[in-house]
């Protein structure tokens, strides 16, 4: 059994109440009766709330006081653990005698049991159980009076000290740790003072719990915690835990409870889910439509978060779906882009975030096929005789050849071509399919030599977009050819509509033609543009205004042409008092970023006469600048003060004066407190 030794920190003795330090007395001397005090200040460590005293010795040296002959050692439980006051108020109940052989110059070990002294022994030890550290020798009344002036009882002791021995009531324990992961053991180690003991272990969270019994012997006690217990912090990452160690003695009795508390972490794996993210075509074409493909410049994307989960209790809080490149975005859990304008690969990326503020990401992507009109690489139209040889003297036949091709879209898209030749001003016209590089001879030898005539091909493709292009074929080559009528005249070709004169040779003028009737005025650009007032397309410098005026938006526009792209930048007025500078992501304005300045008749306020506005997908958005001219003083939301003098700034920001520190306040105040 474990044993605990304690030196007195204390010996004193009075007759009245004022203590003398160094030794205790009791009885009386020379007529006056004496009151002794031991203090053992070692007995605050002896862990009172768990252990049985089971034997108490009291060592005591005697000091050459009194007689060498037998005595009573009467003692007293003391009254406070501070050795003060009277003697009469230092002194408690009554503990009771013991008889000493000889209490002269000598050290006694005096031992009290169940079995030896039972009643001192179950006084001396409830008092050292209430936490009691005084013990008082007193002698209530005399024996009888020795010659030199003694009571038979007088003695004095000069040292002190106390050897429990005990046994430990609960078992203690211990927390391997004091965090640990859902899905990680637990662990708690148990000291046991009495090996013959078997503990009862349970282990809580919430709502959850575990009961584990232990046999007699067992050191220690582990459980896994189930990841299912994070339903008890469906808004946390950690929470508080307890395990609770019970001691049962052979009896089965239980000697009591510790309880250690330990927190609960939800592990870096527990996130929400996403069981897809799904991306579908809309097409307004039906053709496009039935594909199910993105198409450039006529398909949308309808975009869709899909089966998002949280884990183990927690819930789904916000939703977001980023494109890259970007064709749109969101903070929900669908999105419906505009009109996509890019091409090749786009990645779709959508993210969740749950209660615990733990995210989860998941990717898809789609395909934009390059799309664009049908178009032409070469086209060739001219006289010819009846096997195509040109002619354009004579011939009467019309040569056609069209080189031409279309967007593929991944072999879904093809394009199919016709030619109509028609006489300009005449009702003749004949239509033919024809071939990408293959040529037509056309018009069945009925050309007019005096007539042009005009090949218009038409592409389709399987989409439905059509695109045209007209060649012209002259009439046959003349010197000079006035018409029958004598109202339209050629020269270098037949003669054309009535009303006009044709050319099939360049026209070259001795001189310039002179502004006032047509021309320039001018044999170089550079003549030319001055004599005219104009700049030219590049690195040229205009002097003076250039007005733009238009009913309700006047704007310059800066287009680049790379790529095809739509971006733009956009100098505009408005007619209700404003004027902005914009940077469009297309050609409409739907999605464009802005600065935005408003005059006084439309703004009267400063507050908002500079604006960031935005546009996504044509809804709208403005957000005020701050700055030095505003008539309201910034928020604090926005960074600022929201005051206009210093006192009222401090309040705002939650600074306050007062006399003294107060007892309670809001989080985040800070008081000011006078030293």
């Amino acid at each position: 059994m474990p044993n605990f030794t304690t030196s007195a920190t204390e010996l004193k003795y009075a007759s009245g109440s004022s203590w003398t330090s160094g030794k205790a007395r009791q009885g009386v001397y020379s007529g006056t009766r004496y009151e002794g005090a031991i203090k053992f200040g070692g007995l605050s460590d002896l862990p009172l709330n768990n252990i049985e005293i089971s034997q108490i010795q009291l060592r005591l040296t005697f000091a050459q006081a009194g007689g060498a002959s037998s005595k009573y050692l009467t003692l007293y439980k003391g009254a406070s653990n501070t050795i003060s006051g009277s003697i009469a108020s230092m002194r408690g109940a009554s503990i009771g005698q013991v008889y000493i052989t000889e209490a002269y110059n000598r050290t006694e070990t005096l031992t009290f049991s169940a079995s030896s002294y039972a009643a001192l022994f179950n006084a001396i030890k409830a008092h050292i159980m209430a936490g009691s550290q005084v013990l008082v020798m007193y002698v209530p009344s005399t024996r009888g009076t020795y010659p030199g002036g003694y009571c038979y009882d007088y003695l004095g002791v000069t040292a002190a000290a106390l050897n429990i021995t005990y046994e430990f009531l609960q078992s203690d324990g211990s927390l391997a740790s004091t965090s640990v992961a859902a899905g990680s053991a637990a662990k708690l180690n148990v000291t046991a003072y009495n090996s013959a003991y078997t503990h009862k272990v349970v282990w809580k969270f919430g709502s959850y719990s575990n009961t584990q019994n232990l046999a007699a012997g067992t050191t220690s006690a582990s459980y896994t915690i189930p990841l299912s217990w994070l339903n008890a912090i469906p808004s946390a990452t950690s929470g508080s835990a307890t395990v609770s160690l019970e001691t049962i003695d052979t009896n089965g009795n239980s000697l009591g409870t510790y309880t250690y508390g330990f927190t609960i972490t939800a592990p870096a794996s527990v996130v929400p889910s996403i069981s897809s993210v799904t991306a579908s075509p809309i097409n307004s074409n039906a053709v496009i439509n039935g594909w199910k493909y993105y198409v450039y410049g006529k398909s949308q994307a309808s975009i869709a978060i899909n089966g998002a989960a949280g884990a183990y209790g927690s819930t789904i809080k916000s939703y977001s779906i980023d494109t890259d490149p970007s064709i749109g975005s969101a903070s929900a859990s669908t999105l419906t882009t505009g009109t996509i304008t890019k091409t090749g690969t786009i990645t779709i990326t959508a993210k969740v975030v749950d209660s615990r503020g733990r995210s989860a990401t998941k990717s898809t992507t789609i395909t934009v096929y390059q799309y664009g009109s049908p178009f032409f690489w070469s086209i060739t139209a001219y006289r010819c005789t009846s096997n195509g040889t040109r002619d354009d003297a004579n011939g009467t036949y019309a040569y056609v050849e069209a080189v031409y091709g279309c967007y593929t879209v991944n072999g879904k898209n093809s394009v199919s071509g016709s030619v109509t030749l028609r006489q300009v001003g005449g009702s003749y016209s004949t239509t033919s399919n024809i071939v990408s590089g293959t040529g037509l001879i056309l018009g069945a030898g009925s050309l007019a030599s005096d007539a042009a005539y005009q090949a218009v091909i038409t592409l389709t493709d399987t989409v439905g977009s059509v695109t045209t292009y007209t060649a012209e074929i002259q009439s046959a080559a003349y010197i000079m050819h006035i018409k029958k009528n004598g109202r339209a005249v050629g020269f270098g070709m037949a003669a054309g509509e009535d009303d006009t004169v044709s050319f099939g040779w360049p026209v070259k003028l001795a001189s310039p033609l002179e502004v006032a009737q047509g021309g320039t005025g001018g044999n170089s650009q550079a003549t030319a543009c001055a004599n005219i007032g104009a700049v030219k397309k590049a690195g040229d410098t205009m002097t003076g205004d250039l007005l733009i005026r238009t009913s309700l938006y006047p704007s310059l526009k800066l287009t680049p042409t790379y790529n095809s792209t739509t971006n733009q930048t956009v100098f505009e007025g408005s007619y209700v008092g404003a004027s902005s500078f914009a940077a469009w992501e297309d050609s409409t304005g739907s999605n464009r970023r802005m600065l935005e300045v408003r005059n006084a008749k439309y703004a009267p306020s400063m507050d908002n006469a500079v604006l960031l506005r935005t546009a996504v997908n044509n809804s709208w958005y403005a957000y005020r600048l701050f700055h030095a001219g505003m008539a309201t003083p910034i928020p604090v939301a926005n960074g600022g003060t929201g005051a206009a003098n210093a006192k009222t700034a401090l309040t705002n920001l939650g600074i306050f004066y007062a006399d003294t520190l107060p007892s309670s306040g809001t989080d985040g105040q800070i008081c000011l407190v006078p030293v």
